[in-house]
């Protein structure tokens, strides 16, 4: 009897370790997917290559982005964070004036306080491609 119970606990334990590999596996995927898009300027900084691809491509390119994750560092300083996009992605500028403008839209809510710290963080890192500005 302690035989069963001991080889259904290393079952369990086997395929609770699957499925949480499972997990941490698509959860980088995503990541791994757009890193083609990231490059290293000459002083070592990120930088993100989005020329000659579509707007959802570069949408999701820079979601996906390390670049975000540096910018959101500098979050809520708008100036800090529009010198990174302007000085760090490689565009047609279409893309970069849509994003500062977006972000600018956004900080100028939260100055209003029509949105909270939390929502104007939110929407930073969710850019909605359905607002005019994005």
């Amino acid at each position: 009897m302690q035989i069963i119970i001991f080889l259904l606990e290393v079952v369990m334990i086997g395929f609770l370790l699957d499925v949480e590999l499972l997990s941490l596996k698509s959860t980088e995927e995503p990541k791994a997917q757009y890193s083609c898009y990231s490059t290293f300027n000459s002083i070592g900084e990120n930088v993100l290559e989005l020329k000659d691809l579509t707007e959802a491509q570069k949408i999701s390119a820079w979601t996906n982005s390390r670049l975000k994750e540096e910018m959101l560092q500098e979050f809520p300083h708008l100036e800090k964070m529009s010198l990174l996009i302007n000085n760090r992605i490689k565009d047609d500028l279409i893309f970069k004036d849509r994003l500062i403008e977006y972000m600018e839209n956004i900080h100028g809510q939260y100055l209003a306080q029509d949105i909270t710290y939390e929502e104007f963080r939110r929407a930073l890192v969710n850019p909605d491609p359905t607002l005019p500005a994005f």
